[in-house]
C-alpha cells in the first residue's frame, strides 16, 4: 500500500463538512478540517497510482474543494501507530510539514522516526513525502504548551537540516475516521 497526504482549499466556511464527506471515501484513513495553509488535510492509501488518481479525481469532484496539493509519501520512509485511542482519549491532533536541506532529510527523518517508535513524543506518524515539503507528520498534543515543546524545541532545534516548518492544527472536533482506515 502507498500513501499520500492531501492539502486541500475549500470555499468557506464548508471545511468541516468537505472533511466529514471526504472520510466516507475508499481509501481515506482519515482527514481533518484545519487551520493554516490548507483547510483540509486527508491522508489515502492507495494500491496503485490509477486508485490514487481515482480518489484524487473524486476529491476535485467535491462540492466546494477549490484546490488540492498531493504529497506523496515515500515508500521509504513511512512510520505509524494507532491514532484511533489517542484521540478518543482527547488528545488533539496537527500536522507538521518541513522544508529540509537535501542533504539531512534521511537523518531528519529517521531521528523523527526514532522519536516516534519509543512513544515518549506524542508523533502519530512520519513519512518522506515528495512534492512541497520533504517530511509530513501527524502529532498528538494535549494542550499548546506541549505541542510548542514538541515542535519548536523537540523538532525544530534538536532535528538538523529544518529549514522550514508548516503546522496545521486540527480543529476541535472535526477529525474524522481515525479507526481502521486500511483495512487488509
Amino acid at each position: 500500500m502507498a500513501y499520500a497526504y492531501i492539502g486541500i482549499n475549500v470555499k468557506a466556511p464548508s471545511s468541516p463538512e468537505v472533511a466529514r464527506l471526504l472520510s466516507q471515501r475508499p481509501g481515506v484513513a482519515y482527514t481533518a478540517a484545519v487551520w493554516g495553509q490548507w483547510d483540509v488535510v486527508a491522508l489515502v492509501g492507495f494500491a496503485v497510482e490509477r486508485d490514487l488518481l481515482r480518489t484524487l479525481s473524486a476529491i476535485q469532484a467535491t462540492n466546494n474543494v477549490v484546490s488540492t496539493e498531493t504529497l506523496l509519501v515515500r515508500s521509504d520512509q513511512y512510520f505509524d501507530r494507532e491514532l484511533a485511542e489517542a484521540v478518543a482519549g482527547g488528545k488533539l491532533l496537527a500536522f507538521i510539514f518541513l522544508k529540509m536541506d537535501s542533504q539531512k532529510t534521511r537523518s531528519a527523518y529517521e531521528r523523527i522516526e526514532a522519536l516516534a517508535a519509543t512513544g515518549l513524543a506524542s508523533i502519530y506518524n512520519v513519512a518522506g513525502v515528495f512534492g512541497s515539503y520533504d517530511i509530513a507528520a501527524t502529532l498528538l498534543y494535549s494542550n499548546e504548551a506541549e505541542l510548542k515543546t514538541l515542535v519548536m524545541e523537540t523538532i525544530q532545534e534538536q532535528t538538523d537540516g529544518v529549514d522550514d516548518t508548516l503546522t496545521l492544527l486540527a480543529v476541535l472536533g472535526e477529525v474524522y475516521k481515525v479507526g481502521n482506515a486500511f483495512p487488509a
